[in-house]
């Protein structure tokens, strides 16, 4: 249900865009991480997949979820209208709002339109508009201010020493 915070379109509990690096769970909900999920998948071999391998690629999360065409229970109109492309009724359709969005990379030849993952994804804050206030919930650090991959950040002396090694 809609909360005076989020969106109309966004029907996910919880704080609005909140989780995530880039506050786009919260928005889109559980279907678009399937669907990325699927296209990272699908493009594991070659670096980008058609429809049909996204599909084939496919896996629901949870008993919930559906299958690969059922309907979306949230409603993704808001957000849709906002990035210019039909409101999504079915996950095949959230390919198209991915795209737009920035967080999915289309590439279309003579006959095939192919999929992968956007190397640097926006924040959702960055591409749609979120009501006021909203921006406290995706108020994560960017990417540049994160430490670099496979480095741990050292612990303060106090907390080090009260972890004991087992």
């Amino acid at each position: 249900p809609a909360s005076p915070n989020r969106p109309a379109g966004c029907s996910v509990t919880g704080p609005p865009c909140g989780r995530g690096a880039r506050g786009w769970s919260r928005c889109l909900g559980l279907p678009s991480d399937e669907v990325l999920h699927a296209v990272r998948i699908a493009a594991l071999s070659t670096g980008r997949a058609t429809g049909d391998e996204v599909a084939a690629a496919y896996q629901p999360w949870s008993s919930g979820s559906g299958d690969w065409g059922a309907a979306l229970a949230g409603d993704l109109s808001d957000f849709a209208a906002q990035l210019g492309v039909p409101a999504p009724a079915t996950r095949p359709d959230l390919l198209p709002l991915l795209v737009a969005a920035g967080l999915v990379i289309a590439e279309t030849d003579d006959v095939l339109t192919r999929y992968r993952l956007a190397p640097q994804p926006p924040r959702a804050e960055d591409v749609l508009r979120l009501p006021a206030g909203e921006a406290a919930f995706t108020a994560l650090p960017r990417p540049q201010e994160q430490p670099e991959p496979g480095r741990v950040r050292r612990m303060p002396g106090d907390v080090r020493s009260q972890v004991h090694e087992y």
